[in-house]
């Protein structure tokens, strides 16, 4: 279980909350064959404005099968403990077997590994290949800043010979997180203008 709740926040970059609401979703093309697979995400922060919308879609259909089917069971598994009202428990039970297997492998480490490192991992990878709106849209940020200042930098990603797969997100999404950093940006430069004085003078990267 712990072994593919760690595969597939990997290759996602969920919150660890957020695998109790989740669809996985496969469509295989009758003329090609190709395998078309898509999960849908109940986005964990979408209370003021720090969500891209109420879900986020992550397109699979360049991951390979096993990976793919560590996904799906992992998807099944979240939705399963939610409707049984033990979600909570067992992803304390997760989290405290990967504190220990970190301790026993790493007993000199300062900061141990949770069940949080794969998503700023994922984000650190996804940071290597894409633009910020991107990695925004995947992450399930409605802004561009927050993917960028919170969560594992550029340097920390894998090498390009391991990220050959991953998600991929929608136009759609990322064209939302595009606009609405195109509004804040504005917003800025109008305050400014305006000579008020305002907490984010940031212009980059508004949050």
């Amino acid at each position: 279980v712990l072994t593919d709740y760690l595969i597939s926040s990997i290759y996602c970059g969920l919150r660890p909350v957020e695998w109790r609401a989740t669809a996985f979703e496969t469509s295989r093309d009758p003329s090609t064959g190709k395998l078309y697979a898509w999960l849908y995400v109940l986005n964990a922060k979408t209370t003021n404005a720090r969500g891209n919308g109420l879900v986020r879609t992550l397109n699979l259909s360049d991951i390979p099968s096993p990976i793919l089917n560590a996904i799906r069971r992992t998807s099944e598994r979240g939705l399963t403990w939610f409707e049984e009202g033990k979600y909570e428990e067992m992803q304390s039970q997760l989290s405290q077997l990967v504190y220990q297997i970190g301790e026993t492998i790493y007993p000199r480490r300062k900061k141990n590994f949770s069940l949080y490192s794969c998503r700023h991992q994922f984000i650190a990878n996804m940071k290597s290949l894409m633009e910020p709106e991107e990695v925004s849209a995947l992450a399930g940020h409605v802004v561009t800043k927050t993917a960028q200042a919170s969560y594992g930098k550029k340097r920390s990603a894998w090498s390009p010979e391991d990220l050959k797969y991953h998600a991929w997100p929608l136009k759609e999404e990322v064209e939302t997180v595009r606009k609405a950093a195109g509004f804040y940006k504005d917003r800025i430069e109008k305050l400014k203008m305006a000579g008020l004085i305002h907490g984010n003078s940031d212009d980059s990267w508004p949050t």
